[in-house]
């Protein structure tokens, strides 16, 4: 047994901070052949809770269906019960013969009980959301007491996927009837498949994949890559889609920030903000991006902005690895993610969130190659080239496996302009000098005793120079961060270091005994080496007369 409404010409609306359940009922009603002709918003003077939502359904409306007539009260309502259901009488005697909607918000408030009177009256239905994408009728059965909710056939939450983007983003930004300005750019038919091919042989250099492929290459890698989403989310069947959106309120309005969105689609009686960034953690430690926590509370503030359309948001990061804690924080503000693991099954993520059971053929091959590049090629990323760590690492050692760290401090010195390098380990410090061009006999051993003054030194000799070896320590390295800023940037002199050391004192001599000398060759050779043998314990022999 089927349990469909009948159509009304008239709609009444109760204002509340949500406003995507009205705008799908509106859509669902005015999509039938008879025709929805008009809609009274009722609303208090309460700005967050009823106010401002009035005023941004009423542009809404007016917007999307220019031949809905959209009302609001001519004086504010009280939002007691009693005066819902004053206003509501008020309006259908302006309007007799008409059949109504009542459409509650699904709150208990009080506004939400001024609709109890008009359960059961001819030619009005009582509607109200049961659930995520339900809708119910408020029935009072003949010799039944209460109200009885029977769920309703015949509406469909997708209804509402063919509401233009703009006019949606732009209701929630507006303030005092003005609309801001709205900048976006749509989805473009490009080849998918082959810029995905493109990207992973190139090192995911977008530019490279897109100009290979004859397309505009005047864009940002960040860009690039957010043209290829939205490409890709057409091979979903997501039409109704815009990047790269800008709104800018108007002067009046009491924020006046730029609302920035990376892309937006409206789908599956849902609408998800997509924000996909490239940056890793060193654009993060060098202040070319926001700390991750920081761009997880923008992002938030950016739902709670729309959250009137009941906005779901997902941040695509194939660049970085969310800790527990940043995972932690994106859950408790409803903000869904996707790092570096996750991000070679994004296409079978999104689908799942979007309630598709299975991908489309192009981007099942898509997924299948991004998933291979990681668990078969080594590859620890898709979408982002391998940090800029990882690839300098790979250059210079020629493989993955070793990591030739004199390459990496060569190359430290070249872009300094220094001979000279001081480096840690977890239990050293090791300070590496150039060869002079002629250096002074014992070179090592002079540089050794110059260095003392650090601390506690071995100093060995390479083919191209000198290395100092210290023990760690907190002291240590302060005390030598303060030695060597001056030649930051500049060559060094390990000269320095010996003329600014004491004069190395000479080992003492010890005397053979008197006997020695008169004994015969092989008995001397057998004593100097008892001597010898014995010098680092016998003390050395007196010599001055008594």
């Amino acid at each position: 047994m089927t349990n469909e409404i009948k159509m009304p010409q008239a709609m009444v609306v109760l204002a509340n901070e949500s406003l995507w359940p009205i705008l799908s009922m509106v859509v669902h009603c005015q999509s039938r052949p008879e025709g929805l002709q008009r809609v009274l918003i009722y609303h208090t003077a309460q700005p967050v809770e009823s106010l401002i939502p009035a005023s941004r359904l009423r542009y809404l409306l007016n917007s999307l269906f220019p031949e809905i007539e959209v009302k609001l009260p001519e004086n504010l309502g009280a939002g007691t019960p009693s005066d819902v259901q004053a206003q509501i009488e008020r309006w259908m005697q302006d309007h007799p013969g008409a059949h109504w909607m009542l459409l509650g918000s699904g709150s208990t408030g009080p506004m939400e009980l001024g609709l109890l009177g008009f359960v059961g009256r001819p030619n009005i239905e009582v509607i109200g959301p049961g659930g995520p994408g339900l809708w119910c009728r408020w029935d009072r059965p003949a010799g039944q007491e209460g109200i009885v909710l029977q769920p309703l056939d015949g509406y469909h939450p997708s209804a509402t996927d063919a509401l233009p983007i703009e006019a949606l983003l732009k209701s929630q930004v507006m303030t005092s009837d003005k609309a801001p300005v709205y900048t976006a750019s749509t989805a473009e038919d490009l080849p998918v498949r082959r810029l995905t091919d493109l990207g992973a042989a190139n090192g995911w250099d977008w530019a490279s994949a897109f100009k290979q492929c004859g397309l505009d290459t005047s864009a940002t890698p960040a860009a690039f890559f957010v043209r290829y989403l939205a490409a890709a989310l057409g091979e979903l069947g997501i039409s109704n889609l815009a990047h790269t959106i800008r709104l800018s309120p108007q002067a009046d309005a009491r924020d006046k920030n730029d609302l920035e969105m990376d892309l937006v689609f409206n789908a599956r009686g849902r609408l998800v903000i997509l924000d996909a960034k490239l940056d890793e953690a060193l654009d993060e430690e060098h202040g070319g991006a926001q700390p991750i926590p920081r761009q997880i509370q923008l992002l938030a503030g950016v739902r709670r902005r729309l959250s009137a359309l009941s906005t779901r948001v997902v941040m695509l990061r194939p660049c970085r690895v969310f800790s527990e804690m940043e995972r932690a924080m994106a859950q408790a503000l409803e903000i869904d993610v996707m790092d570096q693991s996750e991000a070679p099954k994004f296409f079978s993520r999104l689908a799942a969130l979007l309630k598709w059971t299975q991908l489309p053929e192009t981007l099942a091959e898509i997924e299948k190659l991004l998933v291979e590049l990681v668990s078969l090629r080594g590859r620890r990323r898709v979408f982002g080239p391998e940090s800029k760590l990882t690839r300098e690492q790979e250059s210079l050692s020629g493989t993955p496996v070793l990591v030739d760290i004199e390459k990496h401090l060569d190359r430290v010195c070249a872009e300094r302009g220094q001979n000279w390098i001081l480096w840690m380990t977890r239990s050293q410090v090791i300070l590496r000098l150039a060869k002079p061009a002629a250096p002074p006999p014992q070179m090592a051993l002079l540089i050794q005793n110059g260095l003392k003054r650090f601390g506690r030194v071995q100093v060995g000799e390479t083919p191209t120079g000198y290395e100092a070896f210290f023990p760690r320590n907190d002291a240590l390295l302060g005390v030598l961060r303060q030695a060597f800023a001056g030649y930051v940037n500049r060559s060094l002199d390990p000269m320095i270091f010996i003329q600014a050391a004491p004069a190395i004192p000479q080992p003492p001599r010890r005397p053979l005994p008197a006997s020695a000398l008169a004994m015969p060759t092989g008995d001397f050779l057998n004593e100097l080496d008892n001597v010898m043998d014995q010098a680092a314990d016998k003390p050395a022999p007196r010599t001055g007369k008594r």
